[in-house]
């Protein structure tokens, strides 16, 4: 998801983790987390359908 996709569709939530959870971050503890992320597939068992239509 680019981020104008991401901040149009989450809002204030994008923006709060981009503007103040992610600086307070380490480059190193940031890879991790993405290392360890679900994958996205996971995310269609919570989305809408018609989100991909």
């Amino acid at each position: 998801m680019s981020p104008n996709t991401a901040a149009t569709s989450c809002g204030p939530a994008w923006a709060a983790i981009q503007h103040h959870v992610l600086p307070k971050l380490t480059p190193a503890e940031v890879e991790h987390a993405r290392a360890a992320a679900a994958p996205a597939t996971w995310l269609d068992l919570v989305e809408d359908p018609w989100e991909h239509q």
